[in-house]
């Protein structure tokens, strides 16, 4: 979940988000993020499969994600803060190709991405191309007319720039490769198909240039005219939720309805997750939980840290959500990463599946709802009118219902010298709760866990918002 400020005006990163904050335009804090992230990237290349990636083609293909990057509803940035999701894709294979072929027999086939589908359509190279150029063209009349839709609009409405990247990313996600003239089929992503035409492609597109190639697809131009004209601009439909996927850390997760999109902010929660059990290794030996998993995320890339550290047990990290179509999207995830023995994932409100692991917890991590009641109404369109209601409201006055009810939790299930940090909406909220817990006085409903917990600090985000609150269990 993610503050007022963020949520309201974030788009994420395919990851670039609605977020005018403090001054800086989200391209410039896209780029500060990703420079500050490529010594991670570097660092971290031992652990991809370096024979498919070299460090030069990193940061080529993190400039083209400069131009190309995802987000929520509408993008400004990178597919995730961390430019190492990037690089992990590319050492993967990931990048475009059909995964359906390996996944097709799931029970959860009918939750695969777009980009992961069949292609079951043969589609003119010169037909999507003209398709692509009359949406772009339009994308500053569309930008215009989501703005003018109602109060709050002007703000946190996708710019013609984001809509442009989101309609790159559809046609990306679409596109399987090249059919042959002999009926043969060659994989190619999108980005490989263009790079053999003549530039620019409109111009080329005009004078007849553009070679009259079939492609196979995902989706026919008919569909995507059908998803953008009134799933995305009409009803406000997040990119995401159109097309299945969200990409997080070094993780392509499904999503859809019912599941709140993971933020580029909350990777973060992973990093400080990671410094913890650098400082005390015998935290990778306790089992951890996420609260208030929605798709998995946290889980998901929890559970992948711990595998890979030594410990004289197995991994084991309990999903918890309240919500039983947000479990569901969890489980697919769990399921699509290969962690069923690593991963439970329960339905139930905050602590009350942790029984059997109650005072036993190593670590626990959560995004919690957290924007007051008060502040839904000014939510962007994208969020106020699809993602679930649960992830989002942190109840009345200061939102702190949710955040109140995990350190309850935290208090019963942690173990002396447990990790705790959760993910708040930055500013005064977040300092509120950690002085109410240094201190032990104050208004703040935080205050009665005063004696529970231990070295209360505050965390800033990428960009520079004290949002994460970090303890441990005294």
């Amino acid at each position: 979940m993610m503050s007022a400020t963020s949520k309201i005006t974030r788009f994420e990163v395919r990851s670039f988000g609605l977020v005018p904050r403090s001054g800086s335009s989200p391209f410039t804090k896209a780029v500060a993020v990703s420079c500050l992230n490529t010594v991670r990237i570097q660092n971290r290349l031992s652990d991809c499969q370096s024979n498919f990636l070299k460090t030069d083609s990193i940061v080529l293909n993190h400039c083209e994600s400069l131009q190309a990057s995802r987000g929520y509803c509408g993008s400004r940035g990178l597919r995730s803060c961390s430019l190492f999701a990037t690089a992990s894709l590319q050492s993967r294979g990931l990048r475009n190709s059909c995964l359906a072929s390996h996944r097709s027999g799931s029970q959860y086939s009918s939750e695969l991405p777009v980009a992961e589908r069949k292609a079951v359509h043969l589609t003119s190279l010169r037909k999507l191309l003209e398709w692509l150029g009359e949406a772009e063209d339009r994308a500053g009349q569309d930008a215009q007319a989501l703005q003018d839709q109602g109060p709050h609009q002007e703000e946190h409405s996708p710019s013609p720039e984001n809509l442009k990247a989101e309609l790159a990313w559809m046609v990306e996600d679409a596109v399987a490769g090249v059919h042959g003239d002999d009926g043969s089929f060659s994989e190619a992503g999108w980005r490989d198909v263009v790079r053999g035409l003549p530039c620019p492609w409109r111009e080329a597109l005009c004078g007849g240039a553009v070679p009259d190639t079939v492609l196979a697809t995902r989706l026919s131009v008919g569909e995507l005219t059908e998803l953008w004209r009134k799933r995305r601009l009409e009803e406000r439909v997040p990119i995401q939720y159109i097309l299945g996927s969200c990409h997080w850390r070094d993780l392509v997760l499904a999503v859809g309805p019912g599941c709140l999109i993971p933020r580029p902010e909350t990777e973060q929660l992973i990093d400080l997750a990671e410094a913890a059990i650098a400082s005390d290794p015998g935290l990778a030996s306790g089992p951890w939980a996420d609260l208030g998993t929605g798709s998995g995320a946290l889980a998901v890339s929890l559970a992948q840290i711990l595998l890979n550290k030594a410990s004289d047990r197995p991994a084991e990290v309990w999903a918890v959500d309240a919500s039983p179509e947000a479990a569901r999207w969890a489980n697919v995830n769990v399921i699509r990463h290969g962690l069923q023995d690593a991963v439970r994932v329960a339905v139930g409100k905050w602590g009350e599946p942790l029984a059997p692991v109650a005072g036993e917890l190593a670590g626990i991590l959560s995004n919690p709802p957290y924007i007051p009641s008060e502040k839904l109404p000014t939510l962007q369109a994208e969020v106020r009118r699809h993602e679930p209601r649960l992830a989002l409201e942190g109840g009345t006055g200061d939102g702190l219902g949710a955040i109140v009810d995990v350190l309850e939790c935290a208090a019963e299930a942690l173990r002396p010298g447990g990790f705790l940090a959760l993910e708040t909406e930055g500013g005064h909220q977040a300092q509120a709760i950690a002085d109410a817990l240094n201190s032990g006085f104050g208004s703040c409903p935080a205050v009665r866990f005063a004696d529970v917990f231990a070295d209360a600090h505050v965390r800033s985000d990428y960009y520079g918002v004290p949002r994460f609150l970090v303890c441990y269990r005294a």
